[in-house]
C-alpha cells in the first residue's frame, strides 16, 4: 500500500499517485486457471452421500397429543392451544384469539381474529419432544414452536 503525503506533495509523490490511478491491470485468465489446477485439481464429483429418509409429518392423533393443552414459545410470542378449538397468542405488545382445528389428514389449521388479517392457514407439523416446526401448506414459511409446559 502506498501513502501519498498530501500536505506537501513532491514531484515524485504526484507522479506515483498518477501511476497508481492510471495503471490498467490485465489478467491472463487461462494462466490463472492452469495455476489453480496445479495447486488443486478441479473437484471431482463426490460419491452420492446417503440421504436421510424424508421426515413424516405428525398424524392427526399425534398432533392432538402434542399441541392440545400446551403453551409454546415462538420467536416473537407465546401461544396457548386450549382444548375446544380456542388458542391465544401474546407478544410484548399484542394479544389475539383464534379458532383452531386438526383435520383428518393431519393439518393444524388456525384463523386469528386480528393477526395475519384473519386468514385461515393450515400447517403440517414436524418434530418431536419439546420442539416443533409448523410448515405452512399454502405458502413458504416455517414457524418454530418450543413447548413451555412439558
Amino acid at each position: 500500500m502506498y501513502v501519498v503525503n498530501t500536505a506537501r506533495p513532491s514531484a515524485h509523490s504526484l507522479e506515483l499517485a498518477w501511476c497508481l490511478t492510471e495503471t490498467k491491470m490485465s489478467y491472463d485468465v487461462e494462466g490463472m486457471i492452469l495455476a489453480g489446477e496445479a495447486i488443486r485439481p478441479f473437484c471431482a464429483p463426490a460419491a452420492a452421500a446417503p440421504m436421510a429418509p424424508p421426515r413424516a409429518a405428525l398424524s392427526a392423533s399425534d398432533l392432538r397429543a402434542a399441541l392440545v393443552g400446551g403453551t409454546f414459545q415462538l420467536d416473537f410470542a407465546r401461544m396457548t392451544i386450549e382444548p375446544g378449538g380456542v388458542a391465544t397468542i401474546e407478544s410484548s405488545s399484542d394479544l389475539d384469539v383464534d379458532r383452531w382445528q386438526i383435520t383428518d389428514d393431519g393439518q393444524f389449521c388456525r384463523t386469528w381474529n386480528v393477526w395475519d388479517r384473519g386468514r385461515p392457514r393450515c400447517y403440517r407439523l414436524y418434530g418431536e419432544g419439546e420442539t416443533f416446526a409448523l410448515h405452512a401448506v399454502d405458502r413458504w414459511g416455517v414457524v418454530k414452536l418450543r413447548r413451555m409446559n412439558p
